[in-house]
């Protein structure tokens, strides 16, 4: 790497240099941390970037030149737009934003954007409007949504019914994280509007966003609106919603999950993000929904099944949890095809260790496929400990 030191301008016009005061703390620590940024190695630019901020304002231009030097090393300006983070003055905002709207770098623009981000109430109205010019839409919603400010909240708002997917899909996504709003009914209304949005992506985040809210809100009406989700058109959709729907862990929401589990047409990967939702937080009517799908499920909703009844252990559901696995295993005992669920279910009854397991896992370890007897001496030995 070519050297680079901090150039000193002539202190006459002649270009003869008078000899220099002494320098103070504050200039010797900029040198230092300018020399340490532009020919360390990245260690030494980590180091150096976090200085800077307690020179002060004196460290804006040289970082200034630096940020827009376009013949500089990339890393160099990328630790440089870190650093200007800290100085929040307008001509800071001003050559932030420049970065922002014109580098084709997407780490670049990544760096403006989290340092833009830290500007606070400032940044929020030139983003505003940058989200006027077309092509620069998704690039300002991304940047205002790492403000933490309830300003930003009116662009956002606005952004829901924006014309490109993505940005709708943005704002979406940042409302649902918004811890509290003045406005929260604003926001809940945009949310649910978004439910009927025409693209998959931005209902799935609508989805995803009420189910922050309603977390927070403790709100059944809320749930009630997510409900209708899990016979989206749209498959990642309704599984979306499963899992939303499990995080909650409402009876309501296991009423809808169950009912939708057990209907005869439900998609396989449907049915496994249902049986993920309803082990969520176990609860007796989540067990007995699982229960009753395993009749008519296939092997690998079946397998799912197991997985989550055996990580019931040290639950109040572990002993009902452990008998549906006994019986489970009871019944394919004398079935050979049905080697992958043995193996599942001993793995399950040595996670669970209910009472009648031991002697079931012993039948196992005698099973004709190899792989069983390894799984079920692997769950006794798991038994005994």
């Amino acid at each position: 790497m070519p050297q680079h030191s901090i150039p000193l301008k002539p202190d006459s016009n002649d270009g003869q240099r008078s000899p220099s005061p002494p320098r103070t703390a504050s200039e010797s620590q900029l040198t230092t941390a300018l020399n340490g940024l532009i020919n360390g190695d990245f260690q030494h630019r980590w180091q150096a970037v976090k200085q800077l901020p307690d020179v002060g304002e004196a460290a804006i231009a040289p970082l200034l030149d630096l940020l827009q030097d376009e013949e500089m090393d990339w890393e160099v300006r990328w630790f440089a737009a870190r650093a200007l983070g800290h100085f929040q003055q307008p001509h800071v905002l001003e050559a932030l934003l420049n970065l922002l709207t014109t580098t084709s770098d997407e780490e670049l623009q990544a760096t403006a954007a989290a340092a833009l981000g830290q500007f606070g109430a400032a940044g929020i109205d030139p983003l505003t409007q940058l989200m006027q010019q077309p092509g620069q839409r998704l690039l300002a919603i991304k940047t205002l949504a790492s403000i933490r400010h309830p300003d930003i909240l009116p662009p956002l708002l606005a952004a829901v019914t924006d014309t490109h997917v993505a940005v709708r899909a943005m704002a979406i996504a940042t409302l649902g994280n918004l811890q509290s709003s003045h406005q929260s009914d604003a926001v809940v209304n945009a949310l649910l509007q978004a439910l009927q949005d025409p693209d998959t992506t931005v209902r799935q985040e609508a989805v995803t966003a009420l189910g922050r809210w309603a977390e927070q809100q403790n709100t059944p009406e809320l749930v009630h609106a997510l409900v209708p989700c899990l016979w989206d058109l749209s498959l990642p959709v309704c599984q979306t919603t499963a899992r939303t729907l499990g995080r909650l862990g409402t009876q309501p929401a296991i009423a809808a999950m169950a009912q939708v589990l057990h209907a005869p047409h439900t998609p396989e990967p449907l049915q496994i993000a249902l049986i993920q939702g309803l082990g969520w937080h176990p609860q007796t009517a989540s067990l007995n929904a699982l229960i009753a799908a395993w009749e008519n499920a296939p092997q690998r909703v079946r397998l799912e099944i197991i997985d989550v009844l055996g990580r019931m252990a040290s639950t109040p559901l572990q002993q009902a949890a452990g008998n549906a696995l006994c019986n489970w295993v009871r019944s394919l005992l004398q079935t050979p095809q049905a080697a992958d669920l043995k193996q599942a279910l001993a793995l399950a009854l040595g996670q669970v260790q209910v009472e009648g397991a031991q002697s079931l896992l012993e039948h196992l370890r005698q099973d004709t496929d190899e792989r069983v007897q390894i799984y079920a001496d692997a769950a006794l030995r798991q038994l005994a400990r």
